[in-house]
């Protein structure tokens, strides 16, 4: 027997070189091919890994015993496939950023993302904890009053619902109401609860002195636990006295009036709850004593209402679920209420309508002394104090106003100026006699017919106070109407039909003589214009520029052509003099004009010798080397006047000795003067003395000019 060891290897290596991972297959062992020579298929599937340059492929056979080598591969492929869109092999391939949902591969090579939405609970109880598979958790606000006039929020701090006054919802479309808004919270004090029968005091077992519970009776409370659908109030704590226990919870809604039949809180910012027994929309609740001795201590404080549709345990101390369940309506802070009852008042306060089954009111003051709670019913024309606007019945001849929380309308038909037209009717301005129904229409800006329509030209577009039936003759320039002061624009400011001169463009360039043009019959010439190559002021600033002033009288302007305005012999055409200057502005100078050596004369004044700086005409010096002419020829006229002047002629006498003395020399040449150029012997006329006596010479060349 022999052990196959064909193995294939795969290698998947980065940008430099190193690998990243690999894989292997084979080999294939003699029983998986039934110790039979044949081909076992082998294959392998996977992601390539992220960061793959090469792959490298390398097949392994190794002689491991026998005679022959039984190992072998054939028809290797490796092929690349793109991944199709959602297609996995693993988790890691699932991913989608999303941290709220569990990412897997199924058996069907397919991603799968399941929200998890206990990974989105952000610790508020007011908000539902969602996972959304596209854009991770969400947390939309639980709360819901069913009261279109407010809009739920939750309380980051509290995690409690919000409900906020809204007025959008409120508006009902008819144009003759006015603040259609959500009614916002208040408060009033009002009368006490009315009693029934007399107020009296008998002894009794409780501490005296202490009234007689008073039957009353309310139709409107919903709070009524007997004979009414209410449950009796359960609160946070209560007081009680020795054996008998006084001021319970239940005596909040027991419809009794009286010091024994009331409550008195244990602590500040104690509660009171009361089960209505089923929804009802209510709008205001009273609270206070109603006391029939009238007490006067143990006042409430600041009272706060929330309301419920479930309370999941409704029992007296327990409020373990209410900050989920109960949503605030009313706090006194906001209605300005004093927390203080006088006597017997009772504090009324008011919210938006809201569904409520389960009423819970807290009040801060520890000890406050409550004799009954009433929850009315809202009412379709209940209102608030102060407050007129949800009263307007649209009837425009009535006055409607809130009166003591109920809408009031009193009918109000007037004629304020007398012209027999009500202004509740149809008369639209019933403080003007001129203005009513059939009125003839009058050029004053109004709708003096009270058609609805006023005339065009009775609109002051422009808003200048003046309209075109009257004196404005452009109403759509608020710059023109009659008696308006000229303005320098061009127009007929005051509409008299005339332009002043001063405002007319006569040159159409845009600008006037009142404004900055000082030449009105050139278009060139105005404030802020350019400057032209043409002697005037074109931008109005009193100064002609210097390069557009002939300076030199010649006719020319140096902005132009003249290229040396201070010069009358200078200028385009002028004839060119020999003064070594571009007269005619060609911009170089003649030939014979021109001063090559430099001499300071030029051919025209005579240079001889142009290129030799030494021939000029009158110059004074010899020269002993002669200069190239005008005609190309060599001369020694330096002086160029036509003739050839030797330096010297002067012969010479040597020094001589004549009777032991030795005698002086005479300066010149020995025994003849030379050409012009040639070299003779030069007697200094100086001696060198006795005994030689002989004369001091040196070699000259003849100078000439």
């Amino acid at each position: 027997m022999q052990t196959d060891s064909a193995e294939v290897h795969v290698s998947f290596i980065d940008e430099t070189g190193t690998g990243i991972s690999g894989v292997k297959i084979g080999p294939v062992t003699p029983d998986e091919r039934a110790f039979m020579s044949g081909v076992v298929l082998r294959s392998q599937c996977g992601q390539v890994p992220l960061g793959t340059r090469t792959v490298e492929i390398r097949l392994e056979i190794d002689h491991d015993e026998g005679f022959y080598n039984d190992g072998y591969a054939d028809n290797l492929r490796f092929v690349l496939i793109p991944l199709p869109m959602g297609l996995c092999f693993n988790s890691n391939d699932c991913d989608d950023g999303i941290a709220c949902t569990s990412d897997g591969c199924d058996a069907f090579g397919k991603c799968k993302h399941t929200p998890n939405n206990g990974a989105c609970d952000d610790g508020l109880v007011c908000t539902d904890n969602v996972c959304d598979p596209l854009s991770g958790c969400q947390f939309p606000v639980a709360c819901d009053d069913g009261n279109v006039c407010t809009d739920n929020s939750c309380d980051a701090v509290t995690g409690g619902c919000v409900f906020t006054a809204s007025g959008a919802p409120c508006d009902d479309a008819d144009p003759c109401t006015l603040g259609d808004i959500c009614r916002v919270p208040a408060s009033e004090i009002v009368p006490a609860s009315p009693a029934v029968g007399a107020v009296y005091c008998v002894p009794s077992p409780f501490s005296t002195p202490n009234c007689n519970g008073l039957d009353y009776t309310n139709a409107a409370n919903l709070a009524l636990s007997s004979p009414g659908g209410a449950k009796s109030a359960v609160t946070q704590a209560t007081y009680a006295d020795g054996a008998v226990p006084i001021h319970q919870p239940a005596w909040l809604n027991d419809g009794v009036y009286g010091n024994g039949s009331s409550w008195i809180g244990v602590g500040p910012n104690n509660w009171m709850k009361v089960d209505l027994g089923a929804p009802h929309m209510i709008d205001r609740i009273r609270v206070g004593r109603d006391r029939t001795c009238a007490f006067d201590d143990r006042d409430p404080g600041r009272i706060r209402v929330l309301v419920a549709l479930d309370d999941s345990v409704y029992a007296n101390g327990n409020d373990g679920g209410d900050l989920a369940e109960y949503a605030e309506v009313f706090d006194s802070l906001d209605a300005g209420y004093s927390g203080q009852l006088i006597f017997a008042e009772t504090v009324e306060v008011r919210f938006a309508p809201v569904q409520a089954r389960f009423v819970k009111v807290t009040v801060e003051n520890e000890g406050a002394a409550i004799d009954e709670v009433e929850i009315m019913t809202a009412v379709a024309d209940s209102c608030i104090a102060g407050n007129d606007s949800p009263c307007n019945d649209g009837d425009p001849c009535t006055e409607d106003f809130c009166d003591l929380g109920d809408c009031t309308s009193v009918a109000t038909p007037n004629d304020g100026d007398g012209d027999t037209f009500f202004g509740c009717v149809d008369d639209c301005n019933d403080a003007v006699a001129a203005i009513h129904p059939g009125a003839q229409e009058v050029c004053d800006g109004e709708d003096d017919n009270c058609d609805g329509i006023l005339l065009e030209t009775e609109l002051d577009n422009d808003g200048d106070g003046h309209f075109a039936c009257a004196d404005d003759c452009n109403d759509k320039d608020p710059t023109v109407y009659g008696g308006a002061p000229e303005l320098c624009d061009g127009k007929d400011n005051n509409c008299d039909g005339n332009i002043l001169s001063t405002e007319m463009d006569i040159d159409n360039d845009g600008h006037f003589v009142c404004g900055n043009d000082c030449n009105d019959n050139n278009p060139t010439v105005y404030g802020g214009a350019p400057e032209k190559c043409d002697g005037i002021d074109n931008n109005c600033d009193s100064v002609v520029p210097a390069p557009e002033l002939d300076l030199d009288g010649d006719g020319y302007l140096g902005c132009i052509n003249d290229c040396n305005p201070l010069d009358p012999n200078v200028h385009p055409g002028a004839p060119e003099f020999c003064d070594g200057i571009d007269n005619d502005c060609t911009g170089g100078l003649p030939v014979d004009e021109q001063d090559p050596d430099s001499d300071g004369w030029p051919l025209c004044a005579g240079d001889c010798g142009p290129n030799n700086f030494h021939a000029f005409p009158g110059t004074p010096y010899f020269w002993s080397v002669p200069f190239i002419n005008t005609s190309g020829v060599a001369s020694w006229d330096f002086n160029c006047n036509g003739t050839i002047e030797v330096e010297t002629t002067q012969i010479g006498v040597p020094c001589f000795t004549f009777l032991v003395a030795c005698t002086p020399a005479v300066e010149g040449w020995n025994f003849y003067a030379p050409n012009c150029g040639e070299v003779n012997t030069w007697y200094t006329g100086i001696c060198d003395g006795i005994p030689l006596c002989a004369s001091l010479i040196y070699e000259r060349a003849q100078a000439c000019r």
